[in-house]
């Protein structure tokens, strides 16, 4: 159904006066201008035409980019050669970046740029829109806040030797690997050389470096795969239950 002029003419007409005049003062576009490109807009045409004489019951297969305007038919009029969205403005697509343009204009952050735009105009993804210009905006993201500093979680003090130990591979040098192994109690680094670093060695080289009453409780290791918790305590296990 077309929209009732009467709504359009009489009820909304010292509102839409406003949205004409206050709209003119913070774009940088008129009415005329605006109404001059909806004329040649790939899309707006087709949007008018309907608002006029009533929307179709089913669009057809050529009027898709019409979608977006049919699920809020009953929202549009037309006034002076310009579409309304309600009490906002709709800008044709050649418009847009101009636009957004000015909206930026101060570097308002994301949610402040969406705020201003949706007081004046309205077009199928504008909010997408100004999310891409403030994210490819140098100045915002050379002024945005650093994200918060991640909060550390230091190792509980060791109470005796061997409690735990923090171990780490070096190398290749010379086709050879070397197993570091710090005690967190006393500090007390111990090198071992290894030929490769898969779990059975790193257990193997452990258990030498290691006495067996003495094995740490707790391993402090990097996220690698001869480390993997569950391999380790496995090997572990087999080495020290069958010596």
């Amino acid at each position: 159904m077309p929209v009732d002029p009467a709504l359009m003419d009489n009820i909304k007409i010292s509102e839409i006066g406003c949205v004409f005049s206050v709209t003119e003062e913070v774009l940088p576009v008129t009415a005329e201008v605006i109404a001059k490109y909806t004329l040649s807009d790939s899309t707006l045409p087709g949007v008018m035409k309907y608002s006029r004489v009533g929307w179709p019951k089913h669009l057809k297969e050529d009027e898709e980019s019409l979608r977006p305007y049919y699920s809020k038919s009953n929202e549009i009029g037309v006034k002076r050669g310009c579409i309304l969205m309600g009490l906002h403005l709709v800008i044709p697509e050649q418009l847009r970046k101009q636009i957004l343009v000015e909206i930026h204009t101060d570097h308002q952050r994301m949610v402040k740029s969406k705020a201003i735009a949706r007081s004046y105009v309205w077009w199928p993804g504008l909010d997408k829109d100004i999310e891409e210009v403030c994210k490819t905006c140098e100045a915002c993201q050379r002024n945005k806040p650093n994200p918060p500093i991640a909060e550390t979680h230091p190792w509980i003090s060791a109470q005796k030797p061997w409690e735990r130990i923090h171990v780490d591979y070096a190398g290749l040098v010379e086709g050879h690997m070397f197993l570091i192994v710090v005690d967190a109690y006393v500090k007390w680094p111990k090198t071992l050389m290894t030929s490769t670093s898969t779990t059975l060695v790193t257990c193997n080289a452990l258990r030498g470096a290691v006495c067996k009453t003495w094995f740490a409780k707790c391993f402090g290791v990097r996220q690698r795969t001869m480390f993997h918790i569950s391999r380790l305590q496995g090997v572990h296990s087999k080495l020290w239950d069958n010596p």
